[in-house]
């Protein structure tokens, strides 16, 4: 496998693994109650991702308990002060993820196109669970 490959894996692990500490850290300040089903639930969904993205790393032998969390993002969660504030931060995270797999996918022929498609039609599904909580934060979504 080309290393460019596996190092997209072990990117999207750190992320993800990221934005499950940053799941729980929001949740340890006892948020509003849909804040919290929202946060409950996508720690559910990244630690999903976090699952098969190290799944994968480890038919490929790299080892993912190496991997980490991404110091500056789980920050830049934690500063946010208000629970406005937070909520932008994890939408705007969910629309970036979405959108590097969009990327990811529009890339011919790349080895982990099933995994990106099913880690995308995850995120997409939660946004879609989520769209009365999120809809005053117009996160954009792929159409496909």
């Amino acid at each position: 496998m080309p290393k460019r490959t596996t190092d997209d894996l072990i990117n999207n692990l750190r992320f993800r693994s990221t934005w499950v500490a940053l799941c729980d850290y929001l949740l340890a300040r006892r948020p509003e109650v849909d804040f919290a089903a929202f946060l409950r639930e996508l720690r559910q969904v990244e630690l999903a991702a976090v699952e098969a993205l190290a799944l994968r790393l480890r038919r490929e032998g790299a080892p993912p308990a190496t991997v980490g969390i991404d110091d500056y993002l789980l920050e830049q969660g934690r500063v946010r002060r208000t629970e406005d504030a937070r909520m932008h931060f994890v939408a705007h995270g969910l629309e970036r993820s979405m959108a590097w797999y969009q990327a990811k996918l529009a890339e011919p022929d790349h080895p982990h196109h099933d995994l990106w498609r099913q880690l995308l039609d995850q995120q997409i599904a939660f946004v879609d669970r989520y769209a009365g909580l999120l809809g005053d934060l117009a996160i954009h979504k792929p159409t496909n």
